[in-house]
């Protein structure tokens, strides 16, 4: 984010970038008096292009966030985090007049599970053969599925999974995987009521560890016990290997 007491000419008067979160930027946004300049302050999100380009969007402005005019100009699906920036900034400006006739900002909710029964569904589309030799048990896959999904990490892998060149050979199944990746990026998933107790692996050095993989919590417990077991009689002294999971 960035925040400027001049949205019109962004470096005449305070100027701030490299905020990274919508709460800072609404702290320093309200701590400008509006009567400094008398030039229209506002929050502004920078995103940089897959080729580093830098681009520039104006947010909140003089008091306003107009989402129609965002979205005559920007396309959703290609700049999805400027619409959950302004979603964001919504929130926390309860008192900024928001412009949004076509709701894009009323936050959209999907059950895990039915983005699950989506993603085995283009899984076997692509390739049944491969599906079935390697996810025997179908329960056990969705479940994972659903884990992976609800975690931020889980959720970007499969995203850069539905939006890789392997569907791009396969057009049939692109409009498939590309409405799965907007559900990911614009859609908030719903953990069932059931969800048991899991853990998301995102670096691990050991073999028997699945690195990006989803567990549940007793299977970890047990595993990640055993491990360390192992370590303490190989080394003759306590140790881990280097595992992050949340």
């Amino acid at each position: 984010y960035y925040v400027a007491e001049c949205m019109e000419f962004n470096r005449y008067g305070e100027y701030r970038e490299d905020i990274h979160s919508a709460e800072e930027a609404v702290k320093i946004y309200q701590s400008i008096p509006s009567e400094r300049l008398n030039a229209g302050k506002g929050i502004g999100l920078h995103v940089e292009e897959e080729d580093g380009i830098p681009l520039e969007f104006s947010l909140v402005y003089n008091g306003e966030l107009d989402v129609d005019l965002l979205r005559d100009i920007y396309d959703p699906n290609q700049y999805p985090e400027v619409f959950i920036a302004a979603r964001e900034l919504s929130a926390y400006l309860p008192e900024t007049k928001v412009i949004d006739t076509k709701g894009l900002l009323t936050e959209k909710t999907l059950e895990a599970t039915v983005f699950a029964d989506e993603m085995i569904k283009l899984e076997k589309n692509l390739d049944p053969d491969f599906y079935h030799t390697f996810y025997p048990k179908e329960a056990e896959h969705k479940e994972a599925i659903i884990w992976k999904a609800l975690c931020q990490d889980g959720k970007e892998e499969y995203s850069r999974w539905l939006g890789s060149k392997i569907f791009e050979q396969k057009p049939e199944l692109k409009e498939q995987a590309d409405k799965l990746k907007t559900t990911l990026e614009q859609v908030k998933l719903i953990p069932p009521v059931d969800l048991k107790p899991f853990v998301y692996v995102r670096i691990s050095e050991h073999p028997d560890i699945p690195l990006e993989e989803a567990m549940p919590l007793n299977k970890a417990v047990e595993l990640f016990g055993k491990l360390d077991r192992q370590a303490v009689e190989e080394k003759d002294m306590a140790g881990y290997y280097k595992t992050h999971f949340e």
